[in-house]
């Protein structure tokens, strides 16, 4: 598992860097406690998604900067792909200052 560090980019401030990537790094640990969790690093992506019902377990992280609206919505789309081939419904997360 890649630690906290490996999730940063140097377009954004350090300290949303760090929280960013504290959060998906906590979310990915909750996420591989459940069996069969698929935890996947994708381009700009990483997905914790257990595929359990409560839809807030099931996510996918945006994990540099999104102010390129063209790579912004290439990446949601990879998400929400992805989501579809699930059977519980989850969550795109976006830190704001990205």
């Amino acid at each position: 598992m890649k630690n906290a560090k490996e999730y940063m980019t140097s377009e954004v401030p350090m300290e949303v860097q760090e929280s960013n990537a504290l959060f998906i790094s906590v979310w990915r640990l909750f996420a591989e406690s459940f069996h069969n969790a698929d935890i996947t690093i994708r381009d700009g992506l990483v997905i914790g998604w257990p595929d359990v019902p409560l839809p807030v377990y099931n996510n996918i992280f945006l994990t540099g900067n999104a102010d390129d609206p063209a790579m912004l919505a290439s990446r949601v789309h990879e998400a929400a792909s992805y989501a579809r081939t699930k059977r519980q419904p989850g969550f795109i997360t976006v830190c704001h200052d990205l």
